[in-house]
C-alpha cells in the first residue's frame, strides 16, 4: 500500500487555498460592486432632485404647483420638508428628472424629512434593514465612517460607532 507523499498532499492544500481565496475575494468584489452601485444611484437621484429644485424652485414631492405642471399628481405643501405622504418619485418622474420609479427587489428607497433633515432612507424591502458591517464598509467609502454625523447616518449606533456584531438590522439615513 502506498499512501499520499508529502509534495502531493502540499499541492492538495495549496489548491484548496487558492479555491478558499478566490471564492473569498469574489464575494467581497460583489459587495464592493453593489456598495458603488448604490453610491452611484443615489449620487444620480440627489442630482436629479437639485435639477428639480432648480427649474421649480422646490424639492420634489414639496412643489405646491405641481397640478399645473401635471393634472394626475398632487400638490406638496410648500414646507421646505419631504414628507413621506408626499409624491418626491412621482415629481421626479413626471417632470422627467428619472426615467423610472426606483423599483428594486434587494433595496427600498425612500425621500422624506426625518429629524428635521431630508434624507435618502434606505431599508430592505418589508422594512428590514442592513447589517451594521455592511454600514460601517458603505459608511467608510461614501462618508466619515461614523453612524451618527456626516451625510450618512444610521439608527445602527453603539457609542459613536457601528456595533461589532452583526446582531440587528439598520437603516440608512442620506442627506439630500
Amino acid at each position: 500500500m502506498r499512501g499520499f507523499t508529502l509534495i502531493e498532499m502540499s499541492v492538495v492544500l495549496l489548491i484548496l487555498s487558492l479555491i478558499t481565496t478566490a471564492a473569498y475575494s469574489a464575494s467581497n468584489m460583489i459587495e464592493f460592486a453593489h456598495t458603488r452601485t448604490l453610491i452611484s444611484t443615489l449620487n444620480n437621484y440627489r442630482a436629479a432632485i437639485n435639477s428639480f429644485d432648480s427649474k421649480y424652485r422646490s424639492l420634489p414631492g414639496d412643489f405646491p404647483k405641481a397640478t399645473l405642471h401635471w393634472p394626475e399628481s398632487k400638490n406638496g405643501n410648500y414646507n421646505g420638508n419631504i414628507e413621506k405622504e408626499e409624491h418626491p418619485w412621482e415629481h421626479l418622474l413626471l417632470s422627467e428628472n428619472i426615467q423610472q420609479l426606483p423599483i428594486n427587489t434587494t433595496i427600498e428607497i425612500n425621500i422624506y424629512n426625518d429629524a428635521n433633515t431630508n434624507n435618502f432612507v434606505i431599508r430592505r424591502p418589508q422594512g428590514g434593514g442592513f447589517m451594521p458591517s455592511y454600514l460601517h464598509g458603505l459608511d467608510l467609502k461614501a462618508d466619515d465612517g461614523r453612524p451618527d454625523s456626516g451625510d450618512l447616518k444610521s439608527n445602527c449606533n453603539s457609542q459613536g460607532r457601528y456595533p461589532d456584531a452583526d446582531n440587528q438590522e439598520c437603516t440608512i439615513f442620506w442627506k439630500l
